[in-house]
């Protein structure tokens, strides 16, 4: 199976604290064979890690994307150009790599599949990424829904 993962989740200091979150089941993973491709949309476009937390501005993902709703760190500077640009580069990549599944990071601006933060609230609403991807087909997954998905495929790939 081919899996495209958030870059925090396979253990890489990427996230906006500088942290990461690995994922124990990697290991069964990587065992199992599966090829990986991991990324990061915000070290994509440029942001360091750790970097100043950002929310999305609304959830006209379309004007984010075409740059009319700006992006803004909690301290106020515009990272709407590195953001934006990150998404992209990162959808190219997934796109191209065609994986069977992505794993992304919930609650986060760009990879949150189920929930991210606008405006200071954690909303009901994927990030910029996940929007782009499931817009255009991918299968997308957080962490938390990750086992017993993988474990439903695997049984399946078996039969």
């Amino acid at each position: 199976m081919k899996i495209a993962i958030s870059a925090c989740l396979f253990g890489c200091t990427c996230r906006y604290d500088g942290s990461h979150k690995l994922l124990p089941i990697l290991h069964y993973l990587i065992a199992r064979g599966h090829s990986f491709l991991l990324f990061c949309p915000e070290e994509f476009g440029g942001l360091n890690s750790p970097r100043d937390p950002f929310d999305l501005p609304s959830q006209d993902y379309d004007a984010i994307l075409n740059r009319t709703h700006r992006i803004r760190t909690h301290a106020g500077d515009d990272i709407t150009e590195q953001v934006v640009h990150g998404v992209m580069v990162t959808y190219e990549l997934i796109r191209n790599f065609q994986p069977d599944i992505v794993l992304l990071k919930e609650r986060s601006p760009s990879c949150g599949v189920h929930q991210t933060y606008m405006n200071g609230k954690l909303e009901n609403q994927p990030g910029l990424l996940t929007w782009l991807l499931k817009k255009h087909g991918f299968e997308c997954t957080c962490e938390e829904d990750l086992e017993p998905k993988l474990y439903v495929r695997e049984v399946d790939d078996e039969s």
